[in-house]
């Protein structure tokens, strides 16, 4: 059994994990958890879409793979000493621990990513350095073990072709980033849709290239965008200001779930609850701090 637990934060971006849980539900034997401090209703950043997490973070001790997806609330996430603290735990016996997006900024505030290379989204390669990570050239894949590190380049497939094994990592854009070290190995991918890429690359690690082939071609994932603007290498300098402009406008504020909701979701849940609570702690040094509220002016 692949055991594989997708953390689920308030004002998540839903195609960070929507994308790679649609890949990985199709690897031999999976089992798939949405995990948050308790089971329940997680509202994401159009305050309006809904995701429940199906199991507590102390109810998944040992995951083989860990995703943690970005989003305007992975600045809170990523100060989230039980979060943080969960992380760094089973990281010692994970597989395989990833993000997309801004999820890497919540690993790099676990301390998984000091001293290593890293990606995110391109409006927060910056905030990366502050964790002592290297962020990734906009132009390039690289795998290595640490940032000093020559590694040989590797990326996820484009959704050119049919492959979703690693390629020579040229291109126009890092896409997923592998770091080795000790316990899992830590894939960090770019912004939003490059879940996908990073999915069918793991896909291909764990289950073989053939079964990867096998669900991009389910998903039909051939992308051929009517615009050519998807990187910041590619767009305009206008379209990167209208870019930024987006990125920057006020976030819609999540609804208040109602006792009603609530409870709903608590009855239908309730099958996921295990007894077996357990707290972690970490603590946040001042850098981090410091780092995390420069991160979340950065990002706002």
């Amino acid at each position: 059994m692949t055991r594989i637990a997708i953390v689920v934060y308030p004002q998540f971006t839903a195609l960070d994990f929507v994308g790679p849980y649609e890949v990985l539900r199709m690897l031999p034997d999976a089992e798939v958890r949405f995990v948050w401090h308790e089971p329940g209703p997680i509202v994401a950043d159009s305050g309006v879409l809904l995701v429940g997490a199906t199991h507590s973070l102390a109810e998944t001790p040992n995951p083989d793979v860990v995703l943690v997806p970005g989003g305007p609330g992975c600045a809170k996430a990523a100060r989230d000493e039980r979060l943080l603290a969960w992380l760094a735990d089973v990281s010692t016996t994970a597989s395989w621990m990833t993000s997309v997006c801004t999820g890497s900024v919540v690993l790099a505030a676990a301390g998984l990513l000091e001293g290593r290379r890293a990606t995110s989204h391109w409006s927060a390669l910056a905030a990366l350095s502050m964790f002592g990570a290297t962020p990734v050239s906009d132009e390039r894949v690289v795998r290595a073990s640490a940032a000093s590190g020559e590694g040989d380049g590797a990326s996820a497939a484009s959704g050119e072709g049919d492959g979703a094994s690693a390629a020579s990592g040229e291109g126009d854009g890092a896409k997923v980033v592998t770091g080795e070290g000790d316990g899992a190995k830590v894939v960090t991918a770019a912004g939003v849709s490059a879940g996908i890429d990073l999915a069918l690359w793991l896909a291909g690690q764990i289950a073989g290239e053939e079964r990867a082939k096998a669900i991009q071609l389910v998903i039909e994932y051939d992308p051929q965008p009517p615009f050519d603007s998807g990187h910041r290498s590619k767009a305009s300098a206008s379209t990167v200001a209208r870019g930024a402009a987006l990125l920057s406008r006020d976030a819609l504020r999540p609804s208040p779930l109602t006792a009603a909701t609530a409870l709903s979701w608590d009855r239908s849940l309730r099958r996921f609850r295990r007894g077996d609570r357990r707290a972690g702690g970490h603590m946040l040094s001042r850098a981090s701090s410091f780092a995390i509220d420069r991160f979340g002016a950065i990002w706002r």
